[in-house]
């Protein structure tokens, strides 16, 4: 959605037509636009022009075979002389009933300067635009709010980098910090497993690494003596 996608549909009875990919094609939940006898033809994703950046990232319980917690992507359009936005466009899904575009978070940027201080106006808009109530399902509301925000703030860091900015400040969480700091490099995490739980996790270079020192792992299992048993439990 936030990359400006279009959808080319095709029915028997009708002639084929391209529709956006926008706040109006999901109309509820696991609903859309397209009617019972459409079939999806393709789906055209426009290239992103030199002043433009584009990313998209996800939260999940797992790495792999997962249902995200909260998705998201973001595309500006940025004058790299000036650092002012010409378009911000973002786009959530896990905090409604489908996926939704922070229309109101992104409503007249034009002309800011893309920095800090925007970021943390646009974070205010995001909590209230994305306002979900304690008992709203997919649960734990605030952490799925501090994801966005997680998500807008790396978004911002990557564009800062692309243009050269200077983000040494906020890479290492201080003021004042070194400007030669080294910039980050990619890393692998690699879950030691017991019963399909994560007991632990191993940060490595990269995958073989990781995998090789969590095979190292050893897991001392000591039994404690139980309070109370299923057999006492089920005699009340």
């Amino acid at each position: 959605m936030a990359s400006g996608a279009s959808i080319e549909l095709a029915s028997l009875e009708r002639e084929k037509r391209l529709v956006k990919l926008d706040e109006n094609f999901f109309i509820g939940y696991r609903k859309t636009i397209l009617q019972p006898d459409e079939v999806i033809l393709g789906i055209w994703i426009p290239y992103t022009a030199s002043n433009e950046f584009f990313q998209a990232y996800k939260q999940a319980q797992r790495r792999d075979d997962d249902i995200t917690i909260v998705t998201s992507a973001f595309l500006l359009q940025l004058d790299k002389n000036t650092r002012k936005v010409e378009k911000l466009k973002i786009s959530f899904g896990g905090m409604a009933s489908s996926t939704k575009m922070a229309a109101k978070s992104t409503q007249g940027l034009e002309g800011y300067i893309w920095d800090e201080n925007l970021i943390e106006e646009i974070s205010t808009c995001l909590i209230k635009e994305f306002e979900l109530e304690s008992d709203s399902p997919g649960g734990r509301p605030k952490y799925r709010q501090a994801l966005c925000i997680s998500f807008l703030f790396k978004f911002y860091l990557y564009v800062c980098e692309k243009i050269e900015h200077a983000v040494h400040n906020h890479i290492n969480g201080m003021n004042g910090c070194e400007k030669d700091v080294d910039k980050f490099s990619s890393t692998q995490i690699y879950y030691v497993m017991y019963y399909a739980q994560p007991l632990a996790a191993i940060v490595a270079k990269d995958h073989e690494t990781a995998r090789r020192a969590a095979n190292l792992v050893k897991v001392t299992i000591t039994p404690e003596v139980p309070i109370v048993t299923i057999e006492v439990k089920f005699s009340f």
